[in-house]
């Protein structure tokens, strides 16, 4: 079974990623604070957390969300970088690569991890939670 690893979270520090962990023996929702390389991470109100990736679920959104409004945004910003790029071309390339998003152009890869969503496959491998999913009152309780 595949584990989460520094690698999957690292791309989405920048970001105020939020996480479900344990503390104290309850599940609670965290922003990451900081990752390292021994397996150990801190988040933002949260003294002390165990070594080791096994109790954090990144809260992430999964690609099918991904709607019309996201990909022109999307579409806007590939063509400011890119003349070659007109809206349509871009918005067709960003459906085409949905369900592949680490084929997408870097730029675009970067703005999904600001969003927050899923580019490495974590909710469909158990490792991260689909935020779309957890009730509005455990989001609410986390802010």
């Amino acid at each position: 079974m595949e584990t989460l690893k520094l690698h999957h979270i690292a791309p989405y520090l920048p970001y105020e990623l939020k996480c479900q962990t344990v503390d104290r023996g309850e599940v609670v929702i965290s922003e990451l604070n900081a990752a390292y390389s021994d397996n150990s991470y801190t988040f933002m109100n949260i003294v002390e957390s165990e070594k080791g990736f096994d109790d954090i679920k990144p809260l992430l959104k999964p690609m099918s969300a991904l709607n019309i409004s996201y990909v022109a945004e999307l579409a806007r910003y590939v063509t400011t970088l890119d003349e070659k790029y007109t809206i349509e071309i871009a918005m067709r390339m960003i459906e085409e690569r949905k369900s592949k998003p680490l084929n997408m152009p870097y730029v675009i890869v970067q703005i999904l991890l600001q969003w927050h969503f899923v580019v490495f496959g974590l909710i469909d491998k158990g490792l991260a939670k689909n935020i779309l999913e957890l009730e509005t009152e455990t989001l609410i309780e986390a802010q």
